[in-house]
């Protein structure tokens, strides 16, 4: 895990060098980061079922394995196959990579966001539409990401002050198995209609 928090605050102190900001912001940003990982990693613990992080998994079974020399070389030099086929076949790797990695249910909604995308783009006028539609998704997918972790955050924060996680609406008020997945399908299908009519604009400019 401590890779992952490296790399992690490597990215931060990044973005600020190239957001142009001054020492102090890098330092703060740094700190902040760090306090946040290690609430997280205090009140749920990386690789668990409430905070799965699959990179940060894959990454120390990557590490401890060269470490402890036990790496499966027969699965990485396969995955280094698969690798090239991809390029031969003009697919792009590394995000082919990352939806393997994934579990399914982080990669469904980066796949609807990538037909919203696709959709909007190409039915637009011209390439200043284009890229306004993108900016526009762009900044709002943002915001989501940056929302979700904020609040995840506070939530670990009031786990760690309680001893334990606060319980929330549940759903057993839902009726049954198949009434929560209706609900979640047509929340999820509510969220990607807004996202869609925020990320083409007003008057479809």
């Amino acid at each position: 895990m401590k890779s992952n928090r490296t790399g992690l605050i490597i990215s931060i102190l990044a973005a600020a060098g190239v957001l142009g900001l001054g020492a102090w912001w890098l330092l703060t940003s740094a700190t902040f980061v760090c306090m946040a990982v290690l609430l997280l990693d205090q009140s749920y613990g990386f690789g668990t079922e409430e905070l799965p992080a699959p990179q940060a998994t894959l990454m120390k079974l990557v590490i401890d394995g060269v470490i402890d020399q036990s790496l499966p070389w027969n699965l990485v030099l396969l995955g280094a196959g698969i690798a090239i086929a991809c390029e031969f076949l003009r697919i792009p790797s590394l995000p082919f990579a990352v939806g393997v990695y994934l579990p399914v249910s982080t990669m469904t909604p980066v796949f609807v966001g990538g037909l919203v995308r696709w959709w909007m783009e190409s039915r637009s006028a011209n390439e200043e539409q284009r890229q306004a539609r993108r900016e526009r998704g762009i900044l709002l997918g943002s915001g989501f990401v940056g929302g979700e972790g904020l609040l995840g955050v506070a939530i670990a924060a009031v786990t760690l002050a309680l001893g334990s996680r606060p319980g929330g609406i549940g759903l057993d008020w839902a009726g049954g198995p198949a009434m929560e997945a209706a609900l979640g399908l047509l929340a999820f299908g509510l969220l990607a209609t807004w996202f869609f009519r925020i990320a083409r604009g007003r008057g479809h400019d």
